[in-house]
């Protein structure tokens, strides 16, 4: 999570909640006819959703506070700004440490992955199945370059090291080429030799793997797993199919 971002989001849910409280404290029996409550009254609700995300991600127990309660001379938001003020406070303390002890470092955004990973992976991944998460993004993967490729007879390592081959395309055997390389030159021949090792070591050491073992690996583990089959799927994406 974006620590500064998160608490300029709260800040601004906290100010309007102030203008909002105000409204009411000026109009206590008819506040929700003032054009200034009503006003303040849709900016909180529409966004609600984002404060309550941040909540999940920092102090679940929250989330279920970050409500509208209605009431015969009660504020409608006063529990909202309680733990409005309690969330602020904790990424507030977040942020002290991280200037103390410095930055945790950078995490992998799992929604950011390459479509044709993730999106095969998410419902799977949520579900805390990591093993069945790797094998349908390798799965998906195998069925995109066998498309791009227009090759249906071969998958997995085979239809890999086939589609990076530094050979010339041949009759139904084409190739896949990067953009902006000399071809046989150094440069050349490190990004396609570097791409077809890197995608065998994918389907042989992930994709397979993943398929032929049911041993449940850690998340941690999965998900850089993930993240190099995401990494593959952006190279095959971004990369020309030559047929001559």
């Amino acid at each position: 999570m974006d620590t500064e971002a998160a608490l300029q989001i709260l800040r601004t849910f906290a100010a309007v909640l102030e203008q909002n409280l105000g409204a009411y404290r000026r109009h206590t029996e008819d506040y929700f006819l003032t054009p200034e409550w009503v006003q303040t009254n849709d900016l909180l609700l529409g966004d609600l959703q984002p404060v309550r995300r941040i909540a999940q991600q920092i102090e679940p127990e929250l989330v279920n506070r970050l409500n509208v309660v209605t009431g015969m001379y009660l504020w409608p938001w006063g529990q909202a700004r309680d733990a409005t003020v309690q969330l602020i406070g904790t990424l507030q303390r977040e942020e002290d440490l991280i200037r103390i002890l410095g930055p945790a470092g950078p995490t992998i955004g799992a929604a950011k992955l390459h479509p044709w990973v993730w999106q095969p992976a998410a419902a799977l991944w949520d579900d805390g199945h990591y093993r069945a998460a790797l094998q349908a993004a390798g799965l998906q993967l195998d069925t995109e370059l066998q498309a791009k490729m227009n090759r249906p007879d071969v998958s997995g390592v085979d239809l890999v090291s086939q589609s990076f081959s530094l050979s010339p395309p041949a009759s139904g055997r084409p190739r896949l080429r990067f953009a902006g390389y000399v071809e046989d030159s150094e440069s050349f021949t490190s990004k396609h030799e570097g791409a077809l090792s890197f995608g065998r070591g994918c389907m042989q050491a992930i994709r397979n793997i993943a398929t032929h073992q049911s041993d449940e690996p850690e998340e941690q583990e999965a998900l850089e797993q993930l993240a190099a089959l995401s990494v593959l799927a952006r190279w095959i994406d971004d990369a020309d199919v030559v047929t001559v």
